[in-house]
C-alpha cells in the first residue's frame, strides 16, 4: 500500500513538474454544413479557427440527415484547412443532400 502511494506521488509529482518547453496541444472541434452533391458535386472548403504547426489528425462525425446512409471523406488537409464531401455507399446513387457535421482536429 505505502508502496503504490509511492509510486503514484512521484508519478504526480513528474507529470505536474514545470516544463517550460511543453506546449499544449492544439485542439479545435465545430458544427459545420457540407454542401449539397446532388447539384454541386464539390468539395467543401473548412477553415480552422487557429493555425496548426503541423496539419492536424481530423475526425469526422456526420448527422442522420438524407433519406441514405452516408459517410464523410475528407483531403488536403493542411495547417489551415482540410476539404470534406458527404458520399454515399455503392450500392446507392453517390450524391447526398446537404448534411451537417461535426468535426474535432488534433
Amino acid at each position: 500500500m505505502i508502496k503504490n502511494t509511492l509510486v503514484l506521488i512521484c508519478l504526480a509529482a513528474f507529470l505536474f513538474s514545470n516544463n517550460s518547453n511543453a506546449a499544449a496541444p492544439k485542439i479545435e472541434g465545430r458544427f459545420i454544413e457540407l454542401q449539397n452533391t446532388y447539384t454541386s458535386p464539390v468539395w467543401t472548403k473548412v477553415n480552422f479557427q487557429q493555425q496548426y504547426i503541423t496539419p492536424p489528425a481530423v475526425f469526422m462525425l456526420s448527422t442522420n440527415q438524407g433519406g441514405n446512409p452516408a459517410i464523410i471523406r475528407v483531403k488536403n488537409i493542411t495547417t489551415t484547412g482540410f476539404e470534406a464531401l458527404p458520399l454515399e455507399p455503392s450500392g446507392e446513387d453517390g450524391a447526398h443532400i446537404n448534411m451537417g457535421a461535426h468535426y474535432l482536429a488534433v
